[in-house]
């Protein structure tokens, strides 16, 4: 299942990805999947899809055949809008998953490489379960 998600804020950290919905591939091979959304008021933005083979929709669900890329690009503005010089942007650094706290499976905790397993159950609170590095 892929789950795609959108950003207007790409240089906030951390970033927060809105969900788009979620497309089944139904089975295995060369697949194409579409999903449309209303392109928010913001010259830089980011679309990110999440391929998960098991779970809920996540913008990083960490499995270990899970997948995801981002691409970040910029939105000129539309016709009817003034014409402005153009903002230069910092580079960006690579956006990683910190969503270690949502992994409850020991086994795939420790599968991603930026979480660790620490004393038991899920570590929301930071303390057990699985964490960010």
């Amino acid at each position: 299942t892929a789950d795609f998600y959108y950003t207007a804020n790409v240089d906030r950290l951390p970033v927060s990805w809105t969900h788009i919905g979620s497309i089944s591939a139904n089975g295995g091979g060369l697949r194409t999947l579409k999903i449309q959304y209303l392109l928010p008021d913001s010259p830089l933005q980011a679309v990110r899809v999440n391929f998960r083979y098991f779970g809920s929709p996540s913008s990083c669900s960490g499995g270990r055949y899970d997948d995801v890329d981002d691409h970040v690009f910029v939105v000129a503005p539309s016709s009817a809008e003034e014409t402005r010089k153009p903002k230069l942007v910092a580079p960006l650094k690579a956006m990683q998953c910190t969503h270690c706290e949502m992994i409850g499976d020991k086994r795939r905790c420790e599968e991603v490489s930026v979480c660790k397993w620490k004393n038991g159950k899920s570590g929301k609170g930071g303390d057990n379960g699985c964490c960010p590095n």
